[in-house]
């Protein structure tokens, strides 16, 4: 969710800890602002479900590094381009159009850009911190053993200060690369969940 068309964000892998968990301590975090600052759920929130992200590789001449559409129900769906430098994805460019519905843009990607480039469906969570530019994310690829947390705020330095209070929190590994490159760009990224993992 970028601001100004610029989103500053980082991206962590929490160690020892499934998504359910996980979410909880959001939940909790959230929960114990809103107590300890005496503040309505209008300052500090939590958001959580299902979605799924479809891909396309940008063209060369475009000088992008894909193009996403968020589809998070039948009535609204988020068109996205991104485009990070020297290969560092904490500060990049984010273009984002709110759209009705996926199913029309996905019909004019596919005659623009061809098929898309592959899919992923989430898990999620977010806590948001006074406004939506500010926000904690924990969620889960389905089909994947990975639970991601990110921070994304209006500047790095945000970002930083959020980071120290989560790693108190979590046990956190910095992962530079973008989703898209996880699992898209390079699909054999992907880590499978076992059947001893989830209890079988």
């Amino acid at each position: 969710m970028g601001f100004n068309n610029r989103e500053v964000e980082k991206k962590y892998v929490v160690v020892g800890m499934d998504f359910k968990f996980a979410s909880r301590v959001i939940q909790s975090f959230i929960d114990k602002l809103i107590k300890d600052r005496k503040v309505g759920p209008d300052v500090y929130w939590t958001t959580s479900g299902k979605s799924t992200d479809h891909y396309w590789s940008a063209p060369d001449n475009l000088g992008a590094d894909f193009i996403r559409i968020r589809d998070n129900s039948p009535k609204y769906c988020q068109l996205t381009l991104k485009k990070s430098y020297g290969g560092n994805n904490t500060n990049r460019v984010e273009i984002d159009i709110d759209c009705k519905g996926a199913e029309q843009p996905k019909a004019f990607l596919k005659k623009l850009l061809g098929k898309s480039s592959g899919k992923v469906t989430k898990r999620y969570i977010v806590g948001f911190i006074k406004d939506s530019h500010k926000n904690i994310s924990v969620y889960q690829i389905i089909g994947d053993n990975r639970v991601f947390l990110e921070i994304e705020a209006k500047t790095l330095k945000e970002v930083n200060q959020l980071q120290k209070t989560m790693s108190r929190l979590f046990n956190l590994e910095l992962e530079s690369r973008s989703i898209y490159q996880i699992f898209i760009k390079d699909n054999r990224s992907i880590i499978p969940i076992t059947f001893q993992e989830v209890g079988i």
